[in-house]
Order: C-alpha cells, then structure tokens, then sequence
C-alpha cells in the first residue's frame, strides 16, 4: 500500500549484498527500482520529514542502548495468498523482533503497531500466479547460500511525493552516542 509521503524505519544490508539481492529481485519480479533492499522494522506511515529532525534525536538516544547486532539471510520462503511474494527469513529473528518491539514500545504515539504474526524479511518477488512464484522460489532456492552481515545503523526512507521511489534519508547508528 503506498502512502502520501510515507516514511518507514529499516535495515539495508551492505552496498555488495544489496547489488546481489536486487539481481534476484530484478529476475523474478520484485519491482527493485523503487526501493533498496531492505528489512522493515516499522512500517509506514511513520515520521512525517518535517519531524524527523526532532524525532531521530530521540531515537538516537534510545539506540545507544542497542548493539550492534549480525543478521544472516537463512533461506528464501514463499507466501501463497491474496498476494504471492518471496522473502529471504533471517536465521534468527528475535534481534530484529525485540528492536522492532522495543521502538514501538518507547514510542507508541506515531508508531503504527505490526501485525502480531510479523516476520521480519527481506521481499526477493512478487508473482501473479503460483506457478511463477514456485518456479521463482525452485530457482532461488537452488542457488541461495546464508549471507551474514552486520546490524549498525537504521536507515530512515521516504517516498518521494507522487509515489513510487524511496531514497534513504538518514540513519541512525546502533550502540553510539548521538
């Protein structure tokens, strides 16, 4: 669903995996060109740009509580539904769960809560019919291998106005004072 100036909180993987990742995208269907790569951690609508400034400052403070943290993208799931998509699953996803939770928890106000049976991801394609999505998932899956990478910063994206493209904003760096 696109929003009117919408803004979201997520982790981007480092530049060389984020160019791996987006050749699959680019292969089986996800539209790559208007988004990085990315882990959602809270969802738009978000913080509207013009309060950013203020907010990340907050933010901040809180994320200096927060290690860094490594995430490995494990394996590529599917899901059969009114949507059909691929998604890489994280090997361990309680860190991003309890930095998720923990946002929302500090920060209840301007934070639209997640569905409760969220899983964090990372979106690889999205598919008309299921046999797209199987032969996409078959294809992937035969030449996935675990990437590992390292959690230190959050990245603020926005919309542009009109729709379509995201670009990053800012970040914010994990276990550093602001």
């Amino acid at each position: 669903m696109l929003f009117p100036q919408a803004t979201s909180l997520c982790i981007i993987p480092p530049a060389e995996m984020c160019d791996e990742i987006d050749s699959l995208r680019r292969r089986f269907g996800h539209p790559a060109t208007y988004v990085p790569p990315h882990i959602t951690l809270v969802y738009p609508p978000f913080i509207p740009p013009e309060r950013w400034p203020v907010f990340c400052l907050e933010l901040a403070e809180f994320f200096t509580q927060t290690p860094p943290f490594e995430v490995t993208l494990h394996r590529i799931e599917r899901f059969h539904g009114l949507s059909m998509a691929l998604w890489l699953v994280p090997e361990d996803p309680a860190p991003l769960i309890a930095l998720s939770h923990g946002i929302r928890q500090r920060f209840s106000g301007p934070i639209e809560p997640l569905p409760p049976d969220f899983l964090p991801h990372l979106s690889v394609g999205s598919f008309d019919d299921l046999a797209s999505l199987e032969a996409a998932h078959h294809a992937i899956e035969a030449i996935w291998e675990p990437r590992t990478f390292m959690v230190d910063r959050l990245f603020y994206l926005v919309q542009q106005p009109g729709g379509g493209l995201w670009a990053v904003r800012g970040y914010l760096r994990l276990g550093q004072n602001p």
